[in-house]
């Protein structure tokens, strides 16, 4: 990571900033004034394995800067809790609203935006069927990562090559809003007859 100099006299508003951020906490938030502190001293040796100095430092582990790192991988996160059914109900309308026994993720074909629902026992089929129809939709449009709504809180403040540093926290990371496979051109297939009209 390049070296950024923050001036001393703004650290105490950098870190006040930081501990008033409520995106920015745990690990992170450590991380994150660690290295705006190790930032603003003038005897840091920048030289050699920074991340296991820091680690030891705070942490008392060599690996925890990767840790810390990891937490804040920009990912796209599941949407709401599914603690309610949302089964369709048969005599009344709306939906069910009972606690549930099964959770599901339906997926929107289009920008792979995941949300959690929840069934209760009654309406498990049901659900199974949309969730599966999603899901083959998705893959049809050709796989598209959810959009970012977690992580990515350190890039706010520190000018970095975060990809590169992501990377190494996590190997096999890749940012949601670059999926790897463009989404696939959508096909429209039209439909003859199955219309009535009724002329007055």
């Amino acid at each position: 990571m390049a070296r950024r100099p923050i001036p001393q006299q703004k650290f105490a508003g950098l870190a006040r900033q930081m501990y008033d951020d409520p995106d920015l906490t745990g690990d992170v938030l450590h991380f994150a004034l660690a290295i705006a502190e190790m930032l603003t001293r003038s005897d840091t040796d920048f030289r050699g394995a920074w991340t296991a100095e820091l680690s030891r430092r705070v942490a008392g582990r060599p690996d925890w800067a990767r840790y810390a790192v990891r937490q804040d991988l920009p990912r796209h996160v599941p949407v709401g809790d599914g603690f309610t059914c949302v089964g369709q109900m048969i005599r009344r309308p709306g939906l069910c609203g009972r606690s549930t026994t099964q959770r599901h993720q339906m997926v929107d074909p289009l920008t792979g935006e995941r949300t959690v629902v929840g069934t209760c026992s009654r309406h498990h089929d049901e659900i199974n069927k949309l969730e599966d129809q999603a899901r083959k939709a998705w893959i049809a449009a050709g796989k598209r990562p959810g959009p970012q709504n977690a992580g990515g809180i350190l890039e706010r403040y520190f000018t970095a090559d975060w990809d590169r540093v992501y990377t190494w926290a996590s190997p096999y990371w890749t940012r949601p809003d670059s999926p790897a496979e463009p989404p696939r051109r959508p096909t429209l297939t039209l439909i003859v007859g199955g219309l009535d009209v009724d002329e007055a």
